[in-house]
């Protein structure tokens, strides 16, 4: 027997010493260099190789109870480092075991064992555990860990989350956070199917607080062990309530400015990538159709055949800034047939594919019918101002005709009485002269088409002092053309009767019968 116990000790993967009193260490067997104990005589000189400067500083209280122990032979179990020459750092394990070998006879069993990975997995664990509770405590997320529809554990966030403290939740039922009964049932159930279908679940549902308010939370929960649902969940509470406040709120504002949209005159459609998303009631009623008949059709669906329809346009997404509008004049047909003017504008609002394009359409085919019936109405009154106009110049041309003939006859007149009495002869000549270049005047405005010529006026006085006097009047124009040059109908006279004294006295004063005037 003792030979088999020999034998078992010297294959064993530890070290075993036994001391007794009489005859001192009996058997030792120690662990190879793979187990970080150099080999040795001796137990004692196994465990004496183990001297103090091997020792971890950390470790030497430990060390210390163990040498202690051996001395006195109690009983002790002691962990400890050493900083082995080979293998670096090592721990070992070391059990003081005292017996008796017989009656009186005292003995002690030294068994030591290198620990070494099982300490580094042991301090990996705790570091691990540490790290995970300090991620548990810190971070801002409800944690909790669900089994058996009660919180077994939660971290500080969710204490702050649910209004209860840590030691409260522990063992709070899960139900006690829903809104009431109904919504516990109806959630779990939900859940329950996604978690059997997916191995997760996430809603957005209310958190009843501890004070009874209602948060809105996003609700994760998972199997702790997919392989075994009695595992329990770890569950996770995700604040959303300003979110979904913001959200409602945005809700109602939108649903505020659609009512407000419904209420004015003007037709309102947006349009995405997939065609018309909505339109208030103004362009409902101007298309005469409800929302249903448009959605997802494109906007050109109410346009008028023209290939450059405003609304066939369909660069507008892509092209056009946003903000900017595009303003557009166009017919439009409606599902009832009816064609009508509108005036429009579009604007880009949106980024990349979420880019939406706004129409505005006012209907103005009432106003274009008053335009086109004041445009009618302008031109008969122009038609009939244009011919009250050329009345008047008729009548006007007439009187003209009239008063030159009047006055050629007073020149006769005059002329007849030069004839009778030749002493008044040269006086009445010149007197005739002026009628005549008055009536010259009067004479050109009947046949003029606009206003009278400078140079007409004076080549008519000329040639009628030259017929009155029987001599030749030679006309020659010096400098500009005096074509452009115009008179007044206040001013013809005046200039007439100057041009008359002056060629009168021309020809008065001029030596020989031809008279040149420039």
């Amino acid at each position: 027997a003792r030979l088999e116990l020999g034998a078992m000790m010297d294959t064993a993967g530890v070290g075993i010493a036994t001391f007794a009193e009489s005859r001192g260490w009996m058997r030792s067997v120690v662990p190879g260099p793979a187990a970080g104990i150099a080999p040795s005589a001796g137990a004692a000189s196994a465990l004496q190789a183990i001297k103090r400067e091997l020792v971890e500083p950390a470790s030497l209280p430990d060390y210390e109870r163990l040498q202690q122990a051996l001395r006195s032979g109690e009983r002790a179990e002691v962990r400890y480092a050493v900083r082995h020459p080979a293998l670096g750092l090592r721990w070992l394990l070391t059990r003081v075991e005292p017996g008796q070998l017989s009656p009186g006879q005292r003995t002690t069993s030294v068994v030591t064992l290198d620990v070494t990975e099982q300490q580094l997995s042991r301090q990996r664990n705790v570091q691990l555990l540490g790290e995970r509770d300090l991620m548990f405590s810190l971070s801002e997320v409800g944690i909790a860990y669900l089994r058996d529809g009660r919180i077994v554990r939660a971290n500080d966030a969710m204490a702050e989350l649910t209004g209860y403290s840590v030691a409260e939740l522990a063992q709070l039922e899960d139900a006690l956070l829903f809104e009431d009964r109904a919504a516990y049932l109806a959630c779990a159930a939900q859940e329950a199917a996604m978690v059997e279908r997916e191995g997760r679940s996430r809603l957005e549902r209310p958190l009843r607080r501890r004070d009874g308010s209602l948060l809105w939370v996003q609700a994760s929960k998972r199997l702790v062990d997919e392989a075994d649902a009695s595992a329990g969940l770890i569950c996770a509470y995700v604040n959303i309530d300003e979110r979904r406040r913001a959200e409602a709120s945005l809700q109602r504002q939108t649903e505020r400015t659609r009512a407000i949209l419904d209420s004015v005159l003007v037709g309102i459609v947006t349009v995405g990538r997939q065609g018309i998303e909505w339109m208030n009631r103004s362009a409902r009623r101007m298309f005469a159709g409800d929302l249903a008949d448009f959605v997802g059709e494109p906007i050109a669906t109410v346009a008028t055949p023209e290939d450059d329809h405003p609304l066939r346009r369909t660069h507008y997404l892509d092209t056009l800034p946003e903000g900017q509008a595009e303003s557009f004049e166009c017919r439009l047909r409606a599902r009832d047939g009816r064609e009508f003017w509108v005036v429009g504008n579009a604007v880009v609002t949106g980024h990349e594919a979420e880019r939406q394009l706004t129409f505005a359409l006012l209907d103005i085919e009432r106003r274009r019918q008053a335009e086109l019936a004041i445009s009618e109405q302008r031109d008969a009154e122009a038609a009939r101002l244009h011919e009250a106009v050329a009345q008047r110049d008729r009548l006007v041309k007439e009187v003209h005709h009239r008063i030159k003939n009047n006055l050629q006859g007073v020149a006769g007149l005059l002329q007849q009485v030069a004839l009778r009495r030749p002493e008044v002869k040269g006086v009445i000549g010149e007197a005739v002269s002026q009628v005549q270049a008055i009536a010259q005047v009067y004479g050109l405005q009947v046949r003029a088409a606009g206003p009278l010529r400078l140079g007409a006026l004076v080549q008519g006085i000329a040639g009628s002092l030259s017929r009155s006097a029987g001599r030749t009047i030679a006309l020659q124009v010096q400098g500009e053309d005096s074509a452009p040059w115009t008179l007044s109908e206040a001013d013809s006279i005046p200039i007439a009767l100057t041009v008359n004294e002056l060629l009168g006295n021309a020809i008065k004063h001029a030596e020989g019968d031809a008279a040149e005037v420039h």
